[in-house]
């Protein structure tokens, strides 16, 4: 049952970051990273898979060498910051929760320094 779990939650994640590769709002990378993680735990051919797919494997392997590329950066960070603007505007105006939009933004800040940081191949 577990297996099958990871293997679902593999699939799910691998559908997103291949629909990540065609939207640009939509990151490529974290979701490629959640497939490689639940199929290590489910099933080491589809792991071997997705290391190795033409659309999503170089981000896997760039990522794990600490490598990204500048419009991988570039995307990454706008959709990053896209979706967090939206959230805290949600979170802080709509909803009136006042910490969640300063919680949001060093999240947000301490992730893109972590991305912007990264060498580039």
């Amino acid at each position: 049952m577990k297996q099958a779990i990871y293997f679902i939650g593999g699939v799910t994640n691998l559908a997103l970051a291949l629909v990540g590769v065609a939207l640009p709002i939509l990151p490529t990378t974290p979701f490629a990273l959640a497939a490689v993680f639940f199929f290590a735990r489910s099933s080491p051919r589809f792991e071997n898979y997705v290391r190795t797919h033409p659309a999503v494997g170089p981000y896997i392997s760039n990522y794990e060498k600490g490598e990204m590329t500048l419009s991988a950066k570039k995307k990454t960070l706008g959709s990053l910051w896209v979706t967090m603007v939206i959230s805290m505007i949600i979170t802080g105006v709509v909803v009136g929760i006042w910490w969640v939009p300063i919680v949001l933004f060093v999240v947000a800040s301490i992730v893109s320094l972590h991305i912007w940081r990264m060498r580039e191949p």
